[in-house]
């Protein structure tokens, strides 16, 4: 028998450490996001529940449209359930409800409650709220579907207001009563060129005793329903406690809304909601990990202890120093966070979505998805490519079926880059059609006339740049299908940005005719879009080294860049936060750190680098120095807290300065790269590298390659407080010239 029960206690243990093991495979890094980094300033982040890339992001709003939530306000006008951008890029929040109590006020103003800081937490997946008329909220959400929990004070009267005017550019809204628990109702927004539709489908915990429909601000006296561009209703309830509330979004129909919610929130389980959305961050967060970024904090024991003091005087106080490490991993598990929210799921359960002609079409076999949201030049399609190839499909897919407009052909980064990282499972021919289809009416307005667009039409030269590179993908895809002619085609028309460089100011500048116009400043934006002639300086990605030659060689090319980041002048006040002229806000200059490699100074980058970091980012509510809706602010933090970066899609990767003392990225073949710098946990002056090991080897090149990378190799760091220019100097340079092998033909 002791035999036996010794038996049974050694399985038992296997199977303990067996379990324990399993769970230990992926550590919850959920606690270190923070949700209110990015909502104050200029971030227009929201501290809502959401689920990764959901339709939902139930949150507060704290502002009259569109400014949404802001962390300094004291004051709750609503919980939206979902959030989108205009033309603009401004992120606005739609289908707002509200718990009030006492008689229904209608008005945005009068139906706020305001809330003291210390009653308000959020974490991934949830939010709580503590008014000061005691009604506390709790919201969380899955991917279509919202719950919302709102306990109310003892009342003789309870409300929720529903505003449907609330939000951004309002082209028609509607609503219905269903029956004492239920309600259904319609969004439109205008976006950018195109129209947004959003339905939803309420249910109520507790039946309302009375409600109220208002159009223009006045009530209708027994309706049911109502429609048109101010429509706000309440719901009543007689002393209600406790009253949870489900609501279920579709861009198809209330019917889409109605089968969304019953399939994803069924009943009133509020808690079981709550940690299926924790658990599936959990998940994704899971796919980096980074230790370490700073000294150890010493601890308060070891500090010197008080000594006898004959004169009176206090002994000095201990002080307990942060945590830097804790607060830098902070700020990258937001950041991943926030590169998660978009772009935002837009079919229904069932696949059913609208493509932008308004038609009914179904998904086979892929997740459809609103794109519009990287339809930006940044840093985001490097991490999707590399981390998330499923999703990098289903995105593409997306966009060919549809999704989002074709103004902005910024998309393409990510196709070029799937394509030269070999991921299949969409119609690269189809993909590439789509672009020459939309760069063909763009190069007729200038770049295949004359080489560039005019001086007299608006934005000429930030338009003549983007469209250069925009053509150099072209060239990429091209090259990928074996359309010899049309790779000449586009390579061509991507030279097309040398045609505006004046040698003899340094910079790019409007034409009128074939003459520069004159008089010109460097911090002119006629010609530029959202920035001058200093920030569109070095928008030739795919050729700096030709640039580097038109400005007349390395140590002219440095002094510009120099020149970048010494520069100060006046900028917009809707960016906060600059370097010089650099600013991660401006998208399409976020690589120029970068370009030092091309000089015999290469140890710069990593200067900037930190300053950049430390200077622009931030564990706290003003944390984001722009415009972080899309989660391109917070892609360049965590490309370039891993050490390397991609100049252009399918490029070689420019080694930058590693943040943490290892950080390991699980790659989608099983495999783990990791990035190691010692030097981190020294001292946070430990900034430009001193060596390099690849796989325990030395490695000699500025640059990494994604096979690198793919085979899971250990990439290894050393740092120090000093620059090393003859280390920096021997190492094998990046390449960036327009014929660079970007792609390889399809076999």
């Amino acid at each position: 028998m002791k035999f036996i029960y010794s038996s049974a206690c050694l399985m038992a243990m296997l199977y303990f450490i067996t379990v324990n093991a399993s769970a230990q495979k992926k550590k919850d890094h959920a606690p270190l996001v923070n949700t209110f980094i990015g909502t104050a300033g200029s971030g227009h982040s929201y501290p809502g529940a959401a689920t990764p890339y959901g339709m939902v992001l139930l949150t507060p709003v704290t502002g009259t449209a569109p400014d949404g939530y802001l962390y300094t306000d004291s004051t709750i006008h609503g919980f939206t359930h979902a959030v989108y951008a205009d033309a603009s890029g401004i992120p606005h929040s739609e289908i707002l409800f509200m718990p009030t109590i006492g008689a229904p006020e209608l008005s945005q103003v009068k139906r706020g409650a305001s809330f003291k800081k210390k009653y308000e937490k959020a974490s991934v997946g949830y939010y709580n709220v503590t008014f000061n008329n005691k009604t506390e909220v709790e919201l969380t959400a899955t991917t279509r579907a919202g719950l919302q929990v709102y306990d109310f004070p003892a009342a003789p009267k309870a409300n929720v207001i529903i505003d449907l005017q609330y939000g951004g550019n309002i082209i028609n809204s509607e609503v219905e009563i269903i029956n004492d628990h239920e309600l259904r109702g319609l969004r439109t927004s205008g976006t950018d060129g195109n129209k947004r539709n959003t339905y939803f489908y309420a249910k109520f915990s507790k039946p309302f005793k009375t409600y109220g429909i208002a159009l223009n601000g006045a009530l209708q006296a027994g309706q049911k329903k109502a429609s048109g561009t101010d429509v706000k209703l309440y719901v009543q309830f007689d002393d209600p406690g406790e009253v949870a509330i489900r609501t279920g979004l579709s861009h198809v129909s209330t019917a889409g809304a109605l089968k969304n919610l019953d399939a994803e929130i069924p009943d009133f389980d509020y808690r079981k909601i709550q940690k299926a959305a924790k658990s599936t961050w959990t998940e994704e967060l899971s796919k980096m990990e980074v230790t370490g970024g700073a000294p150890p904090v010493p601890r308060v024991e070891d500090a010197a202890p008080a000594t006898y003091n004959p004169y009176g005087r206090p002994s000095p106080k201990v002080v307990k120093l942060p945590d830097f490490a804790a607060l830098k991993q902070n700020v990258f598990y937001t950041a991943m966070y926030h590169t998660m929210l978009t772009p935002n799921v837009a079919g229904d359960a069932d696949g059913t979505y609208i493509t932008t002609d308004n038609k009914t079409a179904k998904s086979e076999g892929y997740t459809y998805y609103d794109v519009t949201p990287i339809n930006t030049f940044g840093s985001r399609y490097q991490l999707i490519t590399l981390t998330d190839p499923k999703r990098t499909v289903d995105f593409i897919k997306s966009y060919l079926d549809g999704s989002g407009n074709n103004t902005n052909l910024a998309f393409n980064e990510l196709i070029v880059d799937a394509t030269a990282k070999g991921i299949k499972g969409f119609d690269a021919d189809r993909a590439y059609q789509k672009l020459r289809s939309s760069l063909n009416a763009l190069n007729n307005e200038g770049l295949k006339q004359q080489g560039f667009i005019q001086g007299d039409k608006p934005l000429s030269v930030s338009k003549t740049l983007f469209y250069s590179y925009y053509n150099w993908l072209a060239a990429q895809m091209a090259k990928a299908l074996n359309k010899s002619l049309e790779t000449d085609e586009h390579y061509k028309l991507a030279s097309s940005w040398k045609n505006l460089f004046n040698s003899k100011t340094g910079f790019f500048q409007a034409k009128t005719g074939n003459k520069f116009q004159e008089p010109f400043k460097p911090v002119d934006t006629v010609a530029y879009e959202r920035g001058n002639a200093w920030q569109y300086l070095f928008m030739a990605p795919h050729d700096e080294e030709a640039l580097l030659e038109m400005m007349g060689g390395k140590d002219a090319f440095e002094e510009k860049l120099d020149g970048f980041f010494g520069t100060l002048t006046e900028h917009p006040v809707y960016i906060e936060g600059f370097t010089g002229q650099y600013s991660v806000a401006y998208l399409y200059n976020n690589f120029i750190p970068y370009l030092y490699a091309f000089t015999d100074n290469s140890q710069k980058t990593q200067s900037y680098i930190n300053r950049i970091i430390n200077q622009l980012y931030a564990p706290e509510a003003s944390g984001l120095s722009g415009n972080d809706y899309n989660g391109q602010i917070s892609a360049w933090y965590i490309t370039n807290s891993l050490g390397f970066y991609s100049v252009v899609p399918g490029g070689q990767y420019f080694i930058g300065l590693p943040q943490f003392d290892k950080a390991t990225i699980s790659l989608p073949n099983g495999k783990q790269f990791s990035v190691v710098n010692g030097g981190t946990a020294i001292t946070r002056k430990n900034f430009y590298l001193q060596g390099m090991n690849l796989d325990k080897s030395g490695y000699n090149k500025l640059y990494l390659t994604y096979s690198d990378i793919a085979k899971g190799d250990d990439f290894e760091v050393f740092t120090g407080v000093m620059a090393n220019k003859l280390f920096m100097q021997d190492l094998e340079k990046p390449t960036s010239k327009q014929l660079q092998t970007s792609v390889s033909p399809q076999k």
